[in-house]
């Protein structure tokens, strides 16, 4: 495909909630955002493909999972046409909710330890 047949409008993904990770089980949802095409009837493309991929502006994915980690980012399409460049990638990392039992738990058990010392030395 030649460049000169591309539509140049800068795309962008935005992934909600915007945390640096997410846990199994939760949702998100990644929107692609066209800078000037608003108001426009696009189709999407969105990597990684798979046999769940939207062709709209909205990504949205119900009780992710680790095999969800990944880069995503989307194209706009009219037709076989490709319109525009892919977007920048946008990282989501999904951890399993026994880490974050694991993470909670030492953080609890790091302010009964504090705890304990503090009342030690008040002796």
């Amino acid at each position: 495909m030649r460049n000169k047949e591309l539509v140049y409008f800068k795309l962008t993904v935005i992934l909600q909630p915007n945390w640096p990770v997410v846990y199994s089980g939760e949702t998100i949802s990644l929107r692609c955002e066209i800078e000037g095409g608003e108001g426009t009837q696009w189709t999407y493309e969105w990597r990684p493909t798979n046999r769940n991929s939207p062709t709209s502006s909205e990504y949205r994915i119900d009780r992710v999972s680790e095999s969800d980690n990944g880069e995503y980012s989307c194209m706009v399409r009219e037709g076989d046409r490709q319109l525009t460049e892919w977007s920048d990638a946008v990282t989501l990392t999904v951890r399993c909710e026994s880490d974050l039992e694991t993470v909670l738990l030492l953080d609890f058990s790091m302010k009964q330890f504090t705890s304990v010392i503090s009342d030690h030395r008040n002796v």
